[in-house]
């Protein structure tokens, strides 16, 4: 299928690849796919990339089942086939650890992605893969630096390019450079089903709605402000902050 979008959606993504050399001659990459339309979106883009790559690399889809009640990947994996791929279903019942947390426990979301992560990062470790490619988007680096200053004390987003603890992986964000709007438009476009995930929903993380809706208003008075946020994160003036680990005050 043809999108309007493609072309812009792909510039951007082919210019994160090249800033932070995200992608090279034999990469075997990992893409975790969640159901969701930025995982969609960033398989379909590297897809239609490889293809018209000059180096060759190598792609697979990856779903983690987490046994949620009333998820159903059946048409997802199907739209993935009619993509051209096999997807790989790792199946661990992370529902069972998380389904006591009441809704205001933030808690189950940071057990459910602590043990999504661990699992992903294992299987790729054991299956000869050297990269994992994640679909978070401009907004969720910029939603995650405002977070952390806001509420853990700490300036931090979500690097393009990150080697892992263990040393054993290599994780990327292609879709660093591209808003939630314009994937979304651009998935609604391409018709990715969406793996709805009801439990999840009604467990939204309050603060980072607020964040979120904090960035909206904010986008809404000047439209400039995401991609200058987002900039802000490539243009780090260390001896005008405060951290004595990173600028020898004493000198």
């Amino acid at each position: 299928m043809k999108s309007k979008l493609a072309p812009k959606i792909r510039r951007k993504a082919v210019n994160a690849l090249a800033d932070y050399s995200m992608i090279k001659e034999g990469d075997n990459l990992l893409v975790a796919v969640s159901g969701g339309v930025d995982s969609s979106a960033l398989l379909i883009l590297l897809k239609e990339i490889q293809r018209r790559s000059k180096f060759k690399f190598l792609i697979q889809p990856v779903i983690l089942d987490q046994k949620f009640p009333g998820m159903d990947i059946s048409a997802f994996k199907q739209w993935i086939k009619q993509l051209g791929f096999e997807l790989t279903v790792l199946e661990f019942d992370i529902f069972e650890k998380v389904k006591d947390k009441g809704p205001a426990e933030t808690s189950a979301c940071q057990i459910c992605s602590r043990l999504r992560r661990g699992i992903l990062y294992s299987y790729a470790a054991n299956n000869g893969f050297n990269k994992i490619a994640l679909g978070h988007n401009r907004d969720d680096l910029n939603e995650t630096v405002l977070m952390n200053m806001f509420f853990a004390g700490k300036l931090e987003s979500m690097p393009p390019k990150l080697i892992s603890d263990d040393q054993r992986n290599t994780i990327i964000r292609p879709l660093c450079y591209v808003s939630k709007k314009l994937i979304s438009d651009y998935a609604s476009e391409m018709g990715v089903p969406v793996v709805t995930n009801t439990y999840c929903e009604e467990r939204i993380d309050g603060s980072r709605e607020r964040i979120k809706k904090l960035l909206a208003d904010l986008e809404a008075f000047n439209p400039k402000i995401p991609g200058s946020l987002l900039t802000s994160l490539k243009n780090v003036h260390l001896s005008h902050l405060l951290d004595k680990n990173h600028w020898d005050f004493k000198a």
